[in-house]
């Protein structure tokens, strides 16, 4: 729809990114062109296709049941440990540390008792039900796809299909949506040079 300008193009016709659809010169036959502001709205029917790919194979942690505590006295900004052995693989724990402040009659004392619980995971290998893998990532690519459509239009359809190739699922989206597609663009006009005239 122009409001103050030219279309260029006819309602339901197909156009491609970086096409004029709107133009601000209008040619008016007998007195040359005439510049206008060109503006308008241009709402298309776009489609889109979008695809993740899922492992239907993941590494799960789990608690081995395996656990280590060790305590340690803070006076100040000296620590004194009670363990012998400081060296724990992070990498295979998680590392849950209380440190409750302490106080004698009510008065808060300048020490505090440090407990570092480590408890043991291992990783395991785990079957994702291929359903649920579909549906996890047909969420997150309506997301992104409303990301990207929503501040210019709305998403009028989606179809969600998915296919399984060895251990990895791949996940399609397409979907219809309805936006505006039109970006403003400068008109470039030439000046004669002083010493043309």
């Amino acid at each position: 729809r122009a409001l103050d300008g030219v279309a260029c193009v006819l309602p339901g016709t197909s156009v491609e990114e970086g096409q004029l659809l709107i133009s601000g010169v209008e040619d008016t036959g007998t007195f040359g062109a005439r510049l206008l502001s060109g503006m308008g709205s241009v709402t298309a029917r776009t489609w889109y296709t979008l695809t993740a790919e899922v492992p239907l194979t993941v590494e799960v942690r789990r608690p081995t049941g395996e656990e280590r505590v060790c305590h340690a006295l803070v006076i100040g900004t000296h620590r004194i440990k009670f363990f012998r052995n400081s060296s724990i693989e992070a990498a295979e724990y998680d590392k849950i540390t209380i440190r409750p402040p302490l106080s004698l009659f009510g008065l808060p004392l300048p020490l505090t008792w440090v407990t570092e619980r480590y408890q043991l995971r291992e990783t395991e290998p785990r079957s994702r039900d291929p359903v649920a893998a579909e549906k996890a990532a047909e969420n997150v690519l309506a997301a992104y796809l409303h990301s990207r459509v929503e501040p210019y239009g709305t998403v009028s359809s989606t179809l969600c299909t998915s296919r399984q190739r060895g251990d990895t699922l791949e996940v399609t989206l397409t979907a219809e949506c309805l936006e505006e597609i039109g970006t403003q663009v400068p008109i470039y006009v030439e000046t004669a040079n002083e010493s043309d005239r």
